[in-house]
């Protein structure tokens, strides 16, 4: 069974998350849930985990900070972005470093769930980096521009 980690700096969206989704129906188990990417870092440097769900505003250490702190110490997750803020720039970013997918709150549990598989797919195929192909990024930064002042 591969394993999740669930970071949200919001209780109620991290339990929400942790007890909404069927993880046992896509082979998952949630291991971890963090308020921050400081101690989401903590667990993983003690701890292997397949899967890494993590919001981007965040206390102490942000959800982009944790991509590259996971990038310099050769954490090899697949991770993906669950976040309330609609900014192409934060999406830049999170490429930069790997992200499967970045996925606006409030999720919708069918497109959420489309990820995960997909995120289980990709791991058994031995990928952990860079998954968005060109023709996604070239879609999500049309369907984007000119939004990241919102």
């Amino acid at each position: 069974m591969m394993t999740v980690i669930i970071v949200d700096d919001e209780r109620i969206a991290r339990e929400g998350l942790r007890d909404l989704v069927d993880w046992n129906s896509l082979g998952l188990e949630v291991t971890c849930c963090a308020a921050n990417g400081e101690a989401a870092l903590a667990w993983m440097e003690q701890n292997e985990a397949d899967i890494v769900i993590t919001d981007i505003k965040m206390p102490k250490m942000d959800g982009l900070e944790l991509l590259e702190k996971m990038s310099e110490r050769g954490i090899a997750t697949t991770t993906i972005i669950l976040s309330g803020f609609n900014d192409f720039k934060y999406a830049q970013k999170a490429i930069q470093y790997g992200v499967l997918h970045y996925l606006l709150k409030p999720v919708h549990m069918e497109e959420l769930r489309g990820v995960l598989q997909r995120a289980v797919e990709e791991r058994q195929k031995g990928r952990t980096g860079f998954m968005i192909a060109p023709e996604e990024y070239a879609r999500f930064r049309s369907s984007h521009q000119g939004k990241a002042d919102e």
